[in-house]
């Protein structure tokens, strides 16, 4: 699909709301606004496996998010209050650092934190929000670790560092709502 705002925030929130775990991907954005975005996910919750026509209810949702017809904070909301999940056993304060050293073209936003439901879709809200462009992401779980790396921009051109900041330290405050 071509690129919109908040598009990447809003597929992780859907597989999320299926209760699955992502667990690598990629994103990109070619430079006409073209997305392709690859998940790699597991189905702890066996939802695939216990519903017969959970391809198709999973490919309609994501249809409905492309296109913004479905809310999905209200889907993860609903999730939330009506599951029980269990939190990461792994325990440790987030570690979030960006940079524009690495990179002749971007700012590289690293993210490492306890995986959490939900957590790549208030990341990429929080840099959505931001008005930050992923132009690619880089997602890895290992165990309960997520390990996350955005390439970002703002209006064309690598963060300032006062936009870092920012950035950073709502991430950090966000994530530290989690735990």
């Amino acid at each position: 699909t071509l690129d919109k705002p908040k598009l990447f925030s809003n597929i992780c929130g859907a597989l999320s709301s299926f209760g699955m775990n992502i667990l690598r991907g990629n994103a990109l954005t070619n430079p006409n606004g073209l997305v392709l975005d690859v998940f790699h996910f597991t189905d702890d919750e066996s939802f695939l496996e216990m519903n017969p026509d959970a391809p198709s209810r999973i490919a309609a949702v994501l249809a409905d998010v492309v296109a913004g017809r479905e809310d999905v904070a209200v889907r993860l909301r609903g999730r939330e209050r009506g599951v029980l999940h269990s939190k990461s056993s792994i325990r440790f304060p987030p570690v979030i650092r960006a940079g524009n050293e690495t990179s002749s073209r971007y700012t590289i936003l690293d993210i490492v934190a306890p995986n959490e439901l939900g957590l790549l879709y208030r990341i990429s809200r929080v840099i959505a929000e931001h008005g930050c462009d992923v132009d690619l992401v880089l997602i890895a779980t290992e165990g309960g670790k997520a390990i996350d790396v955005f390439h970002l921009t703002q209006r064309g051109a690598k963060l300032t560092e006062a936009e870092q900041l920012a950035l950073t330290s709502d991430l950090q405050r966000t994530l530290e709502e989690i735990r």
